[in-house]
């Protein structure tokens, strides 16, 4: 399948031993700032229209669906009547990347991502890190 949208970022996490990617990607998006918690599931829901679940299933991280998984990668799915969205976090030889998937389903969900992509690509690079910095603390 072709991407509408397509966009990988990556760090290096070299230091940081024995970490999963379901791990980095809850570090990253549930262990990140209140207001990050709070701001990007209400930007998913109501600017999105991103279907989310519950916070609180084991499943799920931060309401998207869990939906592929192994010990190198985990990928994360969520759809609206605007989009299909997927992010993929895969760690390989002390690198941690990112990688976006974004499929409009409509004109509106073409319009509506523009906003979102410049928020996303904005976002996601230094939350990376920032989880990586709080990793690395913890194991000193």
């Amino acid at each position: 399948m072709v991407n509408d949208y397509e966009w990988t970022t990556e760090t290096s996490v070299s230091s940081v031993a024995g970490v999963t990617p379901e791990q980095w990607l809850r570090a990253i998006w549930e262990g990140g700032p209140r207001l990050l918690r709070v701001v990007l599931p209400v930007a998913w829901k109501f600017g999105l229209g991103l279907r989310l679940g519950s916070t609180g299933d084991t499943t799920r991280i931060l309401g998207w669906r869990i939906v592929a998984t192994n010990p190198n990668r985990v990928t994360v799915a969520a759809d609206s009547r605007l989009m299909v969205a997927e992010n993929t976090v895969t760690v390989d030889d002390g690198t941690l990347q990112w990688h976006t998937n974004v499929n409009y389903t409509n004109f509106v969900g073409r319009a509506m991502w523009i906003p979102g992509r410049v928020i996303h690509q904005l976002l996601v690079p230094p939350t990376m890190r920032r989880a990586v910095h709080r990793r690395r603390e913890r194991q000193e």
